[in-house]
């Protein structure tokens, strides 16, 4: 409700103050749609739950074929014996990918076989993909129900073995898996290990406005958040969103381990920088990895502290 008395405020405003300057225009429409947006999203996240078509494929290096493990949305004895199955056994991190996408999709799988060759842990991809097949915006609003449903499990998984802690797992996530995965941290209190965002998106969180660090990642959703970026300001997000960013070229597009399809394509606009780039995305979960390591020495420690 506030948020639509501050919308109708902002609308009184604009329509009532004479301006022939197309800047003042421009800034008042970024300010407007902002309030939409940001309206939108209190409610989606207001009414989140944890959903059933949520679903975690999990794999580690003993075994052969990738589990498919239910979201513990409905328990069961059978689905707590699956999970406690894997969790003593191993740390366990999980990876959420972006829009359009699936977790049997090649790319993913691809890293997550890269991913449990460079550490000796379990990978549960998130598979949210009956979410993630939605027009944009639908899949933008999703991502909450996402997140909710990576955090309840998370709960549920420290009820049921008291080995496991919140504070030992990392969350990886892309484009749109990014602000899941940081909306999960949300919801564990910042208390997660780590949050990994693989260009985070952009489009309807900061752009063309930023609607704030309430509903997309940012470095209060984990202990430690690392964030690389590579479509800043198209389809990924410019803001700066975790304890160390990195920007590999720079962070905008054209990237240079992308080649175009045609020769009229723009390069600017080229999907390969920001949509399944697995040749970015592999080596920057191994940099990640090797920097943890580091920085729980020296910088990390300073952080927590502070």
């Amino acid at each position: 409700m506030f948020h639509r008395i501050k919308l109708i405020f902002v609308i009184v405003f604009i329509w009532q103050t004479p301006s022939t300057e197309s800047t003042f225009w421009t800034n008042s429409l970024v300010e407007l749609f902002r309030f939409l947006q940001e309206s939108i999203m209190v409610d989606r996240m207001e009414s989140a739950q944890p959903r059933e078509e949520v679903q975690f494929i999990c794999k580690n290096r003993k075994l052969k074929t990738a589990l498919s493990l239910p979201s513990l949305v409905n328990t069961t004895t059978t689905s707590h014996n699956k999970w406690l199955d894997i969790i003593p056994s191993l740390p366990l991190k999980f990876f959420i990918h972006g829009w359009k996408d699936y977790g049997s999709n090649n790319w993913v799988e691809q890293l997550q076989d890269e991913w449990i060759k460079f550490q000796n842990i379990t990978l549960c991809v998130v598979d949210w993909g009956a979410l993630s097949l939605k027009d944009y915006k639908s899949a933008t609003l999703n991502v909450f129900d996402v997140g909710s449903t990576v955090a309840g499990l998370i709960e549920s998984l420290e009820r049921m073995d008291e080995r496991f802690n919140r504070t030992q797992v990392t969350i990886a996530g892309y484009s749109l898996g990014a602000h899941a995965a940081g909306y999960a941290g949300q919801l564990l209190n910042g208390e997660l290990g780590e949050i990994i965002g693989l260009d985070a998106a952009g489009p309807l969180f900061t752009i063309p406005a930023d609607v704030g660090d309430t509903f997309r990642l940012d470095k209060g959703d984990a202990r430690f958040v690392q964030v690389m970026h590579t479509s800043m300001g198209t389809l990924g997000t410019h803001m700066k969103s975790g304890h160390a960013d990195f920007y590999p070229n720079g962070g905008v597009s054209p990237q240079s381990n992308c080649v175009l399809t045609s020769a009229t394509e723009n390069p600017r606009n080229s999907e390969c920088f920001h949509y399944g780039d697995f040749s970015f995305h592999s080596p920057f979960i191994h940099r990640c990895c090797c920097l943890q390591s580091f920085i729980s020495h020296t910088v990390f420690q300073a952080i927590i502290q502070s």
